[in-house]
This record gives structure tokens, C-alpha cells and sequence, in this order.
């Protein structure tokens, strides 16, 4: 039987927690370190166009369609422009319209508007709201929503949401909604929209994507080792971002994604962004030592890169430098194009890297920061030319989980890490 061999990175992970004493840092400062994703915070991103059309109502009740007892167009009361729409007073009424969006990522959304009243009844009801009706792309329909006004008299008054749907939204409905026997509501200005950031899914975490202002990377020596059986790496000498992936000559890598290579780490408990320490690589004798680290958030890693005669070896340790209990994700990522490549869920299974957007092969637990271990301690990413392998040793079990994300062109392997000072003991 014939079978064919494939170059394999291997990884052994040596995990250490280190008290006050401090371990060999890297020759690069903190500032050397840089951002991979970004958690996504509204406060920090731009609101794309209003999907709403005739969202003030200038143009009559155009694009607009009644339900119940219907709507009137005000020329004589508005929040801006020249008219409104009032809504009461009787029995439930509105003015309805269906925004598309038609997502291909799920990604925030804004909702707002303004309302004035006269006799609305009290408390916050969905009878004096916007209401949402919210549909997803794959045909579900999603917890309708509703933002609601304050009850009683009073001037033009404002609300705003933020919607974090589960899945891409396909379409929402926006109902100017009000009842009320005695009263009446007048809405203006109402706006549905997107956020404008390259908002992507990656290991299960909605993330902004793109390569920071700041490349340290950028200009740096690359140093290469090369195993016995044809797989080289290259790191570059400043920040320790993988330049190069050669199988047997022939160049693997994705360039446009260098900034997203390499180790770099997530504080979990802390909710932060995900950051490559930066540092430096230097030569030890056949193998490569790279020294990262980030004072902000008290973490040093320390990997070593050694050629073997059928792989390449990584021992890695990760210390943290606070004194204080961590939960930290750390990634290894390669970032590589899904053209033309399989990812492999087992030895008899494979689908094309571009099939779905994250492939993985795991089993749903109650650890790491969202549940998902990888059955085996391996995976494979090939193509009609190459095959590549990332995996730990069965004797270092570690919670884990290998992935290809298509989205993010990165085959990446996590570790899912709790440092302590009870280690020492």
C-alpha cells in the first residue's frame, strides 16, 4: 500500500507561570508587540449608511406599508425636515418597512429613532416601540426586539440599540408601533444600519479584521531552518512573524496575511484584543529562539524552533509576569490561502479548505474560552502539491483545538491555558 508522507510541524508545549522574579526578556520593548484582531466595541467603530429608505418621511409614506389602524404623515410636527409620521390614537397601528441587509458575516447593528407623545400609556410596552422582526439568512427568524418610548406627554425623545445577531441577518422589519386609546405618537428619523469594520468570525469570537498601522516585521532579516525531509520556515528576525512556509521548494505562505503568523496570545478573563508579542528571533545553533512579550498585559513567551529529520519541533513556554492567576489563549497560526487546499476532519474525511467558514474536528467540553477541544492531537491542511500537519506530543495532553478559518486564510492550532502561582508548588 502506498501512502504519502507529509512535512509536519510539531508542537510541544513546555507551560510555565512565573512569579516576581523575572525570566529573559526579549530585546524589543512592549511597544514591538502588536494587535492580530480586535474585539469588536462599537465605541471604536463607524456606523455604515442608513438602510432605511425615507427613514424622515419627506417623501410622504413612500416605502412604507400600514398596519392596523394605519398612519398619517404630520406636515406640521417633526424631529427634522418638514413632516413625521403619527401613529393613535385607537387601537394598534404602524407604519411597517422591511430593511434588507443580506449579510455574509454576522456583524452589529444599529437601530434608532425619535418619538414625541401625547397621553401615551405608561411603563415601557412594545405598543409604544420600534419594534424589531428580525430574519436570517439561512431562513430562521430570529426573538423579535423592541426599543420603547416613556409614557405620558413629552417632546421628541431618542432610543438606540445595538444588535449582536447569532447569525448574518438577511432582513428587518421596522414597525413605528403605538396604541392607545386617548393618545397618539409621532416618529421621525428612523435609521438601520451597519457597522463599516471588516467584521469576521474566528475561533467562534465575531473579531475586526486587518493588519495594523505599526509592522515591525516589515524589513526585518528572515532566519530559516529546514528540516531532513524538505519543510522550511522562516521567521523574521524582528517581531517573529512567520515570512516563509516552504514545502520542497515551493513557497506556501500568504503574504497579505503575515501580521496574523506566528505565537500570539488572548487574556480570556480580561476580554482582550489578540496580541502578537513581537520580539525577536536569533540563532541558537541549527534552531531558531524566538522572545516575546507585552508588559500591558504581563505576559513572556520564550519558543524554540529545532529542525528534525521528518518535522519541525516548537517547545514553547509561556510566563506570566503579574504574580496574578491568567487565563490566556494562545495561538500558533500559518497563514495560508484555502485555494486549492482539504482539511482534514480524520484520515478517510476531507473538504475543501473554502467549504465552511471555520473547519474544525472537535467535541463540545465545559473549558477553554468556548468549549470546543479537538478530538485528536493533530490535524492536516493539504493540497495537490503539499500537505501540512500541525500537532502535540499524546504524552503533553492539553485542552486544544486545530481549525482552518477561510475567512481569516490562517490553520491555526489554540491552547487554551490557565497559569498559576499553585504551579510552582
Amino acid at each position: 500500500m502506498l501512502a504519502r508522507r507529509w512535512p509536519l510541524l510539531l508542537l510541544i508545549m513546555a507551560l510555565v507561570a512565573s512569579g516576581l522574579a523575572q525570566p529573559v526578556h526579549a530585546a524589543g520593548p512592549s511597544t514591538h508587540s502588536w494587535t492580530v484582531q480586535r474585539c469588536i466595541e462599537v465605541e471604536n467603530m463607524q456606523k455604515g449608511p442608513n438602510k432605511v429608505a425615507n427613514g424622515g418621511f419627506e417623501a410622504g409614506a413612500t416605502n412604507w406599508i400600514r398596519y392596523g389602524s394605519g398612519f398619517s404623515i404630520d406636515s406640521s410636527v417633526a424631529h427634522s425636515g418638514s413632516r413625521s409620521v403619527r401613529v393613535g390614537p385607537g387601537s394598534l397601528g404602524a407604519a411597517v418597512q422591511r430593511v434588507n441587509l443580506n449579510q455574509s458575516t454576522a456583524r452589529p447593528i444599529y437601530i434608532s429613532g425619535w418619538s414625541k407623545a401625547e397621553a401615551a400609556p405608561g411603563g415601557c410596552r412594545m405598543q409604544y416601540s420600534l419594534y424589531l422582526d428580525i430574519f436570517y439568512t439561512d431562513g430562521s427568524q430570529g426573538i423579535s426586539q423592541y426599543l420603547c418610548f416613556t409614557g405620558g406627554t413629552h417632546g421628541w425623545q431618542y432610543v438606540e440599540r445595538v444588535l449582536w445577531p447569532e447569525k448574518p441577518v438577511a432582513a428587518i422589519y421596522v414597525w413605528t408601533m403605538f396604541q392607545g386609546s386617548a393618545g397618539k405618537a409621532w416618529f421621525d428619523d428612523i435609521a438601520v444600519g451597519e457597522y463599516t469594520a471588516d467584521v469576521r468570525t474566528f475561533d467562534e469570537e465575531q473579531i475586526i479584521y486587518g493588519p495594523p498601522t505599526e509592522r515591525p516585521w516589515e524589513g526585518a532579516s528572515v532566519l530559516t531552518i529546514q528540516s531532513g525531509d524538505g519543510l522550511s520556515l522562516g521567521l523574521t528576525a524582528q517581531g517573529g512573524a512567520i515570512a516563509s512556509l516552504k514545502v520542497n521548494g515551493q513557497e506556501q505562505i500568504d503574504r497579505t496575511n503575515i501580521h496574523a503568523s506566528g505565537f500570539y496570545v488572548r487574556d480570556v478573563a480580561a476580554g482582550s484584543d489578540y496580541i502578537h508579542l513581537g520580539g525577536t528571533v536569533s540563532r541558537s545553533g541549527d534552531a531558531l529562539v524566538y522572545r516575546g512579550r507585552d508588559a500591558n498585559l504581563g505576559l513572556e513567551l520564550t519558543a524554540t524552533f529545532r529542525p528534525k529529520e521528518e518535522h519541525i519541533l516548537i517547545d514553547a513556554s509561556l510566563q506570566d509576569t503579574t504574580g496574578r492567576d491568567r487565563a490566556i489563549s494562545l495561538y500558533f497560526a500559518l497563514p495560508l490561502s484555502p485555494t486549492g487546499r482539504t482539511w482534514w476532519k480524520d484520515i478517510r474525511t476531507g473538504y475543501p479548505a473554502s467549504a465552511a467558514a471555520e473547519q474544525r474536528f472537535a467535541l463540545k467540553t465545559d473549558w477553554g474560552a468556548n468549549g470546543w477541544m479537538s478530538h485528536y492531537c493533530l490535524s492536516s491542511l493539504t493540497s495537490s502539491s503539499a500537505g501540512l500537519a500541525l500537532a502535540y506530543p499524546m504524552d503533553r495532553p492539553v485542552v486544544s483545538r486545530f481549525a482552518y478559518n477561510a475567512s481569516t486564510h490562517q490553520y491555526f492550532v489554540v491552547f487554551e491555558l490557565g497559569l498559576s502561582q499553585a504551579a510552582k508548588h
